[in-house]
């Protein structure tokens, strides 16, 4: 099983201490935003609508080289399914009823 220093060895071995915890607070902010995607992050981060945003673009962007996306957001993006009803047609039930 591979844990956290792995993957921080294997994809970032040049990563200073104070980067790391910006990193950290990027993943936080993603979470906290409802785990969006990255080009939905870094359009938050560059909009200029949240005040007072611990986190700069390239934070978010080496969160998402370093950790990848995370598993919520996958989770959710391969499960959400658009229906396919047709909401002009009405059942004949409720046709004959009235």
């Amino acid at each position: 099983m591979c844990d956290l220093t792995d993957v921080l060895d294997i994809n970032a071995p040049t990563v200073s201490p104070s980067k790391l915890k910006s990193i950290n607070t990027a993943r936080d902010f993603v979470k906290n935003a409802g785990f969006v995607s990255e080009r939905e992050a870094l359009g938050m981060a560059r909009d200029g609508n949240i005040v007072g945003l611990p986190v700069t673009a390239d934070d978010i962007k080496l969160a998402y080289r370093i950790y990848g996306p995370p598993p919520e957001f996958i989770k959710g993006r391969m499960v959400y399914k658009h229906t396919g009803m047709d909401l002009s047609v009405q059942p004949t039930s409720v046709i004959d009823k009235n």
